[in-house]
């Protein structure tokens, strides 16, 4: 097991920077150059990327921002690749633009891709979920990405309620019977700060706790701020699981 940090990608004055606090993966494999896209355009500047530096914590693994500058009107996954980035985190599940997934598999990088829904507009939830993910899958597929280059999160935290949160959080499991490796990334969210009424910096237990769900799940992947508590809290749920 090796655990990758990593940043997210946010906004800034127009410019996308590296935004918020480090972040975690428990990666099966080795560890990527990682971009996350929260939009597809370049609007000019500097952009930052993020580059592995080496090990610090277990088996973590910091990374550091290295800034690239990307022409205004450049697609920025395209920018990303670039620059060497060997994982594109899309947190629209390629639905957000026609070019993205086209991309992802011409350059044969890897790819997380989320679940998400603009408006929160259900019919039947979970079935709802199920048939999301299959469109992303088959969007996936259809463009050319590798099966083994593909990994799904169900998306906790976007294009859902509390109520649609806590449910995804109760069938993990629903989300393995596509066949791939999924994330879960839910560290710090308004799920967990709504239901124990905590702000944001005092969510540590509450993200070991759906840590530790994520574990039972076989989730190959939890994200989060707090690195060493999830990751002696993910060590221990695999010991337990993993006891004969």
């Amino acid at each position: 097991m090796k655990a990758l940090i990593l940043w997210g990608i946010g906004m800034s004055g127009g410019i996308a920077v590296a935004a918020g606090l480090f972040t975690f993966l428990v990666i099966t494999g080795i560890p990527h150059r990682l971009m996350t896209i929260t939009h597809t355009t370049a609007y000019g500047g500097w952009y930052e990327w993020m580059f592995v530096l080496g090990g610090v914590l277990g088996n973590a693994v910091w990374l550091t921002d290295t800034a690239v500058k990307i022409p205004a009107g450049m697609f920025l996954a395209e920018a990303a690749i670039q620059a060497g980035c060997d994982l594109i985190n899309d947190i629209w599940g390629l639905q957000y633009d026609e070019k993205m997934a086209g991309l992802i598999a011409d350059a044969g990088v890897s790819c997380c891709l989320m679940h998400n829904r603009e408006k929160v507009d259900y019919r039947d939830f979970l079935p709802d979920c199920m048939a999301d993910m299959r469109k992303i899958i088959e969007t996936a597929k259809v463009a050319g990405i590798a099966e083994d280059k593909m990994i799904l999160d169900p998306g906790v935290g976007f294009g859902k309620t509390l109520e649609q949160n806590l449910m995804v959080m109760k069938h993990l499991n629903d989300f393995n019977q596509f066949g791939y490796p999924v994330l879960l990334g839910t560290s710090r969210k308004s799920m967990i700060g709504l239901i124990l009424d905590l702000p944001v910096d005092q969510r540590v237990e509450g993200t070991i706790t759906t840590s530790v769900w994520a574990v039972q799940a076989h989730y190959g992947f939890v994200r989060v701020h707090d690195v060493a508590a999830n990751y002696r809290a993910v060590r221990m749920a695999e010991a337990i699981m993993n006891a004969q």
